[in-house]
């Protein structure tokens, strides 16, 4: 069975790398182009590039794929699905008609539900309880097409992104193989989508700042979204520190000032709107990543404050 796959970011490396694990290897990439960054301007390519390049699995870059020569060249591959995830570009509608069976889309959320660009950060940063692994066959309209396998992934209150995704990815190389054998089978129909759309926007730079004067639960939903990277932050000392995990303690007894930093008894508490929060571990600007009681005895942050970033 040939398959093609289509993905740039971290998550879609990581899911392409578990996929060639478990022996489902595609017989072609397509990710975005290489590009150059950097003080030195160095050529650096996407995650799935790196995977796939690693692997020794062809490689097509490409910053449209309106391109008639990719077009043709994914003709010629003649594969039985396309498996599309964290791509960050449409796949034309004229493309969606090559695969011999069908082309799906892996989507970490439960559609209609945070259809988009950032379904787990979203999920976490409201509280949900939950979220889940879509595979979807794909249509002309972004997210929207039906659904051939879905599964409910429960999000645990101090689980981290990072933490959530491992569970996210295994279950979405279940589901995907699943998906291979019951549509090329005949065992699977997929059905439409139901219930209320939501869309899960593209995280903005200023969203990574902490507001100390919002409650401490809505702070440590942003510190969990958003770990390991790219981080909730905020500034102390005039540096800019990044916190990784955080807890919601019982019965403190005492109050904070929002920003307010109490270290008692090897403990980093901070005050919010709400009730101060503890702060598991974090990492300050060209530092390690480090426990409390590191940042407590390397900082001496007692009685001092972190303040919001100043737009």
């Amino acid at each position: 069975m040939r398959w093609l796959y289509f993905g740039t970011g971290l998550l879609s490396a990581r899911f392409l790398e578990k996929l060639i694990k478990r022996r489902q290897s595609p017989t072609l990439v397509l990710t975005g182009t290489s590009k150059k960054s950097g003080r030195g301007r160095q050529l650096r390519h996407t995650p799935v590039f790196m995977v796939a390049h690693k692997m020794g699995i062809p490689i097509i870059e490409t910053a449209s794929l309106n391109d008639t020569i990719i077009i043709k060249k994914i003709q010629m591959e003649a594969p039985h699905f396309f498996v599309v995830f964290d791509f960050g570009q449409i796949i034309p509608k004229e493309l969606l008609s090559i695969p011999k069976i069908a082309p799906l889309n892996v989507h970490p959320s439960l559609l209609p539900k945070y259809r988009g660009a950032a379904p787990i950060i979203r999920a976490m940063m409201n509280g949900e309880r939950y979220t889940g692994i879509s595979i979807i066959k794909m249509n002309d309209k972004i997210d929207a097409g039906d659904i051939v396998l879905q599964e409910k992934i429960d999000i645990p209150f101090d689980i981290t992104r990072g933490e959530l995704e491992e569970t996210i990815l295994e279950k979405a190389c279940h589901l995907l193989e699943r998906s291979f054998d019951g549509l090329k089978n005949g065992t699977i129909s997929p059905y439409p989508q139901k219930g209320e759309a939501s869309y899960a926007k593209k995280l903005t730079k200023n969203e990574l700042w902490i507001n100390w004067n919002e409650d401490a639960l809505a702070i440590k939903n942003k510190i969990h979204a958003l770990s390991p990277i790219p981080g909730a932050r905020s500034i102390f000392k005039e540096k800019i520190v990044q916190f990784l995990k955080a807890k919601l303690p019982d019965n403190l007894g005492f109050t904070l000032e929002p920003g307010k930093i109490y270290a008692k008894s090897k403990h980093l508490f901070i005050g919010t709107k709400t009730a101060p929060i503890e702060i598991l571990v974090l990492k300050p600007a060209g530092k390690r990543e480090m426990t409390q009681i590191e940042f407590i005895n390397g900082y001496r942050p007692d009685g001092l404050y972190f303040t919001s970033h100043i737009f």
